[in-house]
């Protein structure tokens, strides 16, 4: 896994009107291989950085949102620049982090997912290291992610 860069990381939308800092770790780092991810992103997969939400600062204000149902049945708030329409950010109103999509940082060169969900969805010729939790679903336990980024990542 690539050494990260000091903290803070800056990332924003396709046009730039959007901008957020990231000044905490992230508590996961996973590949979503679900068909919702897949239309989202346009892509086999969405590279998804878990944040405590304390630790993400964005002007709400310059996001566009909608409220959708996600493949594992929970109510989401989708985040995106009204502009150029990246999709930036999901949060959950019963979670206190927010799910970035990596590929929006300024440098997201270091990001490596240390899981992968919804494999069952994966696009062929998809491969997944042995060395990474993989779950054919949404895992049921919601600190699953967690718990594989920790056994991933040194402290």
């Amino acid at each position: 896994m690539a050494a990260w860069p000091p903290l803070p990381w800056l990332g924003g939308c396709a046009c730039d009107a959007v901008r957020y800092i990231v000044t905490g770790d992230p508590v996961a780092i996973y590949a979503c291989h679900c068909r919702d991810c897949q239309k989202q992103t346009g892509s086999a997969y969405a590279l998804v950085l878990r944040l405590a939400t304390d630790d993400f600062s964005v002007d709400w204000e310059t996001l566009a949102a909608y409220e959708r149902t996600a493949a594992s049945g929970a109510r989401m708030m989708c985040h995106f620049c009204p502009d150029c329409g990246t999709r930036i950010v999901h949060t959950r109103p019963d979670r206190g982090v927010v799910n970035l999509r990596a590929g929006t940082l300024d440098d997201p060169s270091f990001i490596v997912p240390t899981a992968h969900i919804w494999t069952s969805r994966a696009l062929p010729g998809v491969e997944f290291p042995a060395s990474v939790y993989t779950h054919p679903g949404q895992p049921e336990d919601p600190d699953a992610l967690v718990k594989a980024f920790r056994d991933a990542v040194p402290a």
